[in-house]
């Protein structure tokens, strides 16, 4: 099961047009289905977004915290973005999650939450009372996303 972390091409966008702000903005992780069909290059908001996992056992609607955002400096042209692992305790999924979706919160409404990432999980996942976590990769080059200035 190969899992995949790809950026959403309007992150940038958000980023640019101080939309968001890695380091002082609360970011989330929201959990879908296989019923979701995520896309780079169209979804920007959190209203794109569909088939959130019901708010049951343990999940809440919109998702887990994953702050704050860390941007680190590896080289004097490579640059990491990281944030905390998504972590849900003693969770009990409503329907099997395929995607988690990472979006900035602070705007506050669905309309203004720009979205930065998803995570394909490769398969449907399923959990029943038991820790459910998305472990950002590590060692760096790691974390969300690493970027180079050429």
């Amino acid at each position: 099961m190969a899992v995949s972390l790809l950026i959403f091409r309007h992150a940038y966008t958000s980023g640019f047009n101080k939309l968001m702000d890695i380091d002082s903005d609360t970011f989330k992780c929201s959990l879908h289905t296989s019923t979701f069909t995520p896309s780079q290059d169209a979804n920007d908001f959190q209203n794109d977004l569909a088939n959130e996992l019901a708010a049951t056992g343990n999940y809440a609607t919109g998702g887990a915290t994953i702050s704050p955002g860390v941007v680190s400096t590896v080289t004097t042209k490579q640059y990491n973005v990281d944030f905390s692992d998504a972590v849900w305790a003693n969770l009990t999924m409503s329907s099997a999650a395929r995607y988690g979706v990472g979006y900035d919160s602070t705007p506050g409404t669905a309309a203004t939450n720009p979205l930065l990432f998803y995570v394909d999980f490769g398969a449907d996942q399923t959990v029943s009372g038991a820790t459910f976590t998305i472990q950002w990769a590590a060692p760096l080059p790691g974390g969300v996303a690493s970027f180079s200035v050429t």
